[in-house]
């Protein structure tokens, strides 16, 4: 028996299986007081369920008293189902036998045998009750025990009625505490498991190098972890119910996508990459918030854009070493000849030459410089398409592009974070290369679009298109195909997109044509 039985399980539930027997010591002790105030006329049987009341209350108390001290379970969990056998089979006896209302404590006495070790154990008491039970019949039937005799047809009865109420309750109870059992042991392992996993998303948590922390509606933080107190430079148990940083919930309204933001603590400025997005709980919707500390790479990459410039410089000054050759030449050449010649009209030839040449030169060394500066843009929330007509304007009221179509076609405003003096200059760039690259007659159309969290700028012309040997060279300088050109358009515009967090691509299209593509980040 004890092969089935749980200590744990037996030292659990037998305290409150005592209880419940004191609670029917009680309520026998209270019948029978009552049936003697009504002067009940049997008084030996009186007598008895007195007696059988108080063995009860001194088992229950001998019983808790022995648990209480570390006696074996299972030995005091033995001595409660054959106490309980016992005493329901002398309370049946006092009552009437095999027809006393009292049968049922039988049933009790299984049940507790259920409960302390599942269906064995519960079968096991049947069968101890069902035999002394069955004697008890018997000894009636005969005349051993009581004075009424009855048909031996209603003992036959009795013995099989209690016999199948006791095994029934047995097989049944027993089921259902296996099922219980079972039921707890899954509930068990299930809460290990969950702890387990409670455990390894805190220990997760706590190791990443990012911030994660939960927000609420009121932007007060719910949760922290450990990287949030060193990134944000402030104690966990200090940002735990605090309002957010403001700086982080202006970068919070970006919820869509990544946002990068200038957080400053304890004298420390910090760049810091955020991400955003809600989550359903279950009494409000939390805001996850992870936040990485991007100020060592943005350090690289300052680092690695110089060392770029640096060496963008040097092609630059080489470049333009061999492209102020020419205008050069071409001066000394004029000058040579003015020298020589004394007709007033050639001398005036010559002078155009050298003014054409020196403003070459101007254009030259002003587009220098505008590469050469550090693009950092001044970002205020602009209107792109409202930039856009005006340049468009502009280029429609050149004479030398009049004869071209310009089409924009444009949401009513697309809003953007940007510089807006520099987007007039990508703007401008692209769609004077269209119109040049477009022939006369021919159409170029500015397309102006909102996708998500970006500003799509499309223009569109029906020129040539792009040569297989420069797509590799787009945006490099002093890389044009104009005879007076200087190689620099694309490139700025090509730095303006970056130092703007855009995109730039340059594609061809068919039958022929370009399609010059910017996407900037909305504002």
């Amino acid at each position: 028996m004890r092969a089935v039985w749980n200590e744990v399980e037996v030292a659990h539930r037998l305290p409150w299986l005592l209880v419940f027997r004191g609670v029917i010591a009680t309520v026998l002790l209270g019948v029978t007081v009552v049936l003697d105030l009504l002067n009940w006329q049997l008084q030996r049987v009186s007598s008895m369920l007195y007696a059988v009341a108080v063995a009860i209350f001194l088992l229950v108390i001998v019983l808790g008293s022995l648990l209480r001290n570390g006696i074996h379970p299972l030995v005091l969990g033995s001595v409660h189902l054959v106490g309980a056998i016992f005493s329901a089979s002398l309370i049946v006896e006092a009552t009437g036998g095999a027809f006393s209302g009292f049968s049922f404590l039988f049933i009790l006495a299984v049940i507790d045998g259920a409960i302390i070790g599942g269906r064995r154990v519960a079968l096991a008491v049947a069968t101890g009750c069902a035999l002394l039970n069955g004697a008890q019949i018997v000894a009636q039937m005969y005349g051993y025990t009581a004075s009424d005799s009855y048909d031996t047809v209603l003992y036959a009865n009795a013995v099989v009625q209690h016999f199948v109420a006791f095994y029934l309750v047995a097989l049944l109870a027993g089921y259902l505490g296996e099922l219980l059992r079972t039921a707890r042991s899954e509930t068990g392992a299930a809460e290990v498991d969950r702890d387990r996993a409670e455990r390894l998303h805190e220990d997760i948590l706590e190791s990443l190098p990012l911030a994660v922390m939960t927000v609420g509606a009121d932007a007060n933080v719910r949760t922290a972890n450990a990287a949030s107190s060193k990134i944000l430079g402030r104690a966990v148990e200090k940002l735990i119910d605090a309002p957010i940083p403001a700086a982080l919930a202006a970068g919070m309204k970006r919820a869509s996508r990544a946002d990068e933001v200038v957080y400053c603590a304890n004298g420390v400025t910090k760049y810091l990459s955020l991400s955003y997005a809600s989550t359903a709980a279950i009494n409000e919707t939390l805001g996850v918030l992870v936040v990485e500390d991007r100020t060592h790479v943005r350090e690289l990459e300052r680092d690695l854009q110089m060392k770029e410039r640096l060496a963008s410089l040097g092609q630059l000054a080489a470049g333009i070493a061999h492209e102020i050759r020419n205008p050069l030449a071409a001066i000394s050449g004029a000058v040579e000849l003015m020298r020589d010649s004394e007709n007033p009209a050639s001398r005036a030839t010559f002078e155009d030459i050298i003014t054409r040449e020196i403003d070459r030169l101007d254009a030259m060394i002003r587009n220098f410089l505008s590469y050469a500066r550090p693009m950092s843009p001044e970002r205020h929330r602009v209107d792109i398409v409202a930039i856009a007509r005006d340049i468009c304007m502009l280029i429609g009221q050149d004479v030398r592009w009049q004869s071209h179509n310009l089409v924009v076609s444009a949401v009513a405003e697309a809003f953007a974070d940007a510089d807006a003096g520099q987007i007039r200059q990508v703007l401008w760039n692209l769609l004077r290369n269209a119109v040049e690259a477009t022939p006369a007659d021919g159409k170029v159309e500015l397309v102006i679009e909102e996708q998500k969290d970006w500003v799509v700028l499309s223009v569109v012309d029906e020129g040539p298109g792009i040569a297989p040997e420069m797509r590799a060279h787009l945006f490099e300088p002093f890389r044009t195909t104009k005879a007076d050109g200087t190689g620099l358009g694309l490139a700025m515009v090509h730095r303006i997109v970056e130092a703007h967090g855009g995109e730039i691509a340059l594609e061809n299209r068919e039958p022929h044509g370009v399609v010059a593509r910017v996407r900037l980040p909305a504002g």
